[in-house]
């Protein structure tokens, strides 16, 4: 299981009519390792399935606030006796926000929304229950072509975590 927090800040991807939204988000998560390390050499390492629940606030910008859930898929980097395991994790949810309220932005369209997210993060262990991780993630938020408004809205970020590992 793993809580935590961190800051993302939006960037222009296409338009000149790009509005800044900037958001916190706090972040909880129940992952199951599936697999055993496997492979030799740097690749060495298992796969992780986490189901991700997210909320937050705007910081900057339009709207108040997001909240939804994404399954995670995570390839953690695994050498014997390391206490630092670098990994890579994919994910693809929904989320609600009213960010779309505000005629003023063009990138949010719907209060019903789809994320991607990809992420890159360094865990270390502290002893074999707890860790703490830093994250970088990107994120991409839109309504998939529901609204005339969707031009979508990318977003860069890190997280901080700590973990509990049930055995």
């Amino acid at each position: 299981m793993e809580a935590g927090a961190g800051e993302f800040g939006s960037f222009a991807t296409s338009s000149a009519n790009w509005l800044t939204i900037n958001y916190q988000l706090d972040v909880l998560r129940l992952g199951w390792m599936y697999d055993s390390p496997r492979h030799t050499g740097w690749l060495r390492g298992n796969n992780e399935f986490l189901l991700e629940a997210f909320g937050g606030v705007v910081t900057k910008g339009v709207g108040n606030f997001l909240a939804g859930g994404s399954p995670l898929w995570r390839y953690n980097f695994v050498q014997p006796e390391a206490r630092w395991v670098p990994y890579i994790q994919l994910g693809m949810g929904a989320l609600g926000t009213n960010i779309s309220k505000s005629r003023r932005q063009q990138e949010i369209g719907e209060e019903f929304n789809f994320a991607l997210q990809a992420g890159v993060g360094l865990k270390y262990l502290i002893n074999d229950q707890w860790s703490v991780s830093v994250e970088a993630d990107y994120r991409h938020i839109s309504d998939a072509g529901m609204s005339p408004r969707n031009m979508g809205l990318n977003s860069l970020g890190g997280l901080m975590l700590l973990s509990y590992i049930f055995h």
